[in-house]
């Protein structure tokens, strides 16, 4: 019965470990997702921006989900894992499961398929707010008066251009040489004398 036992709160432990990094991983993820960026993907037709759109835009009420059930996680972890080894082990044990598997890999892999990750689990999300709302929609009712709206990302004519620059370099067919040449040049046309481009007529 002690080894059951054992064996119980070590699943337990693991899971909650899975869950904590799951929590931290979409933190970072959804929160790299700018809502004018995905408003623009779901304008091209988009499925994956559509649904993750609507858990997005939710801000602050989704800020505060995840970091509840990140921060329970880990305070519900510490407790089977005491049950599991006390001392200097449980505390390395402790520290060692939400370095690696809580906050690392998370933040490492999460942030590269973001769209994609946050569509998957797009259900998981919805079951998060809804569960943790009576605590949570306080908090971001507060917040939303606090802070206001988001902000929409803009750009000036310089990061443009590196975007523009960098969709050509690495967007596999994307932008062509000459396309990148013609918007490049549209964005400093206005800023262009007559001069600079007449071309001189032959005699």
């Amino acid at each position: 019965k002690l080894i059951i036992t054992m064996w119980y709160n070590i699943l337990i432990t693991i899971v909650l470990v899975i869950l904590a990094g799951t929590f931290a991983g979409l933190t970072l993820a959804l929160f790299s997702l700018k809502l004018t960026t995905l408003e623009a993907k779901i304008k091209t037709g988009n499925k994956d921006a559509q649904r993750v759109y609507k858990i997005r835009k939710k801000g602050n009420l989704l800020l505060c989900t995840l970091l509840l059930g990140n921060s329970a996680s880990y305070t519900i972890m510490a407790i089977f894992l005491g049950s599991i080894t006390t001392g200097v082990i449980a505390g390395i044990l402790a520290t060692a499961l939400i370095l690696v598997f809580g906050e690392i890999l998370p933040q490492a892999i999460f942030p590269r398929y973001a769209l994609k990750i946050g569509a998957r689990l797009y259900w998981f999300v919805w079951i998060l707010l809804i569960l943790f709302y009576p605590v949570t929609a306080p908090i971001a009712w507060v917040l939303d008066k606090i802070l206001g709206k988001e902000a929409p990302v803009l750009w000036s004519k310089e990061e443009l251009g590196e975007i523009i620059k960098l969709h050509e370099d690495w967007g596999k067919g994307i932008i062509d040489k000459d396309e990148e040449r013609i918007l490049l040049g549209a964005l400093t046309f206005s800023e262009m004398k007559a001069v600079d481009i007449m071309i001189q007529s032959e005699k």
